[in-house]
């Protein structure tokens, strides 16, 4: 999602207008700023989550909270009857994306880490970087 302007506003108005159909919804929220979807009750404390809210199951959505040092899971997607959900497995798609853009060439190492990040997130992030020798 679009988490600030025009953009977030237009996103939670078309989620609006699918909760009221029959159509599951999987929500990947890997953005480090802005305002987390609307949700009956309080996330588990992490930086990023999947939601999944399947139409037969509403108002209640799976949530998968995930810390920064977590490998991406493997998420179910459910698909219309009498199929089988489906597997997806998150981080083996972002690795592919990655690698099919070619982001190591767009992103700028030695800036400090975009978003909010607490402390302890921040200075893993910098280890990681350090031991991988991407920050000189």
């Amino acid at each position: 999602m679009n988490k600030h302007g025009q953009g977030a506003q237009e996103y939670l108005d078309r989620r609006i207008e699918l909760m009221q159909t029959a159509t599951h919804l999987l929500e990947i929220d890997l953005l480090t700023a802005g305002h987390r979807i609307p949700l009956l009750g309080e996330l588990p404390p992490a930086p990023f989550y999947i939601f999944l809210s399947r139409y037969e199951r509403r108002p209640r959505t799976q949530v998968w909270a995930i810390r920064l040092q977590d490998v991406l899971p493997r998420v179910p997607v459910p698909l219309l009857p009498p199929d089988p959900d489906v597997v997806l497995n998150l981080q083996a798609a972002v690795d592919a994306c990655f690698a099919l853009v070619g982001y190591e060439r767009l992103l700028d190492y030695q800036a400090a880490p975009p978003g909010v990040l607490s402390e302890a997130d921040r200075a893993w992030v910098l280890d990681t970087l350090a031991r991988d020798g991407a920050r000189g």
